[in-house]
């Protein structure tokens, strides 16, 4: 009985290049994230978290200096997330600036969150 490895051996390459880290291989403002649910704040897009270790890659794409509290914290509010996510869910999301027309304004006796805009959307 004859076996032809060559089918093999293209499968087994496909799935190896399949399973690399797709988000270490794109541009600074491209972000792993956590999906956390809707928001309870202003703004009122969808609660994310990022890891500790993009905050200053974040601070350069958005242009501010983020406390230590929102260090520790991470949460921000992605206005225009439109994919269906779960709670916990990894999202990839390449993050820019407001556009002036996005921009609006949120009263003072709510939860206040950091506002991101995104770009391109991807589940992980």
């Amino acid at each position: 009985m004859k076996i032809n490895l060559f089918p093999l051996a293209i499968l087994s390459t496909f799935f190896v290049f399949q399973s690399c880290d797709k988000a270490e291989h794109v541009g600074d403002d491209v972000f792993r994230i956590a999906y956390l649910g809707p928001s309870d704040g202003c703004p009122g897009g969808s609660l994310i978290r990022f890891a500790k270790k993009d905050i200053d890659r974040l601070s350069r794409v958005i242009d501010m200096e983020f406390t230590e509290a929102y260090r520790k914290d991470r949460v921000a509010s992605a206005v225009n997330l439109k994919g269906n996510y779960r709670e916990g869910q990894t999202v990839i999301l390449k993050i820019g600036q407001f556009p002036p027309e996005e921009l609006r304004p949120c009263l003072a006796n709510m939860r206040w969150y950091l506002g991101v805009f995104v770009l391109e959307e991807h589940s992980d």
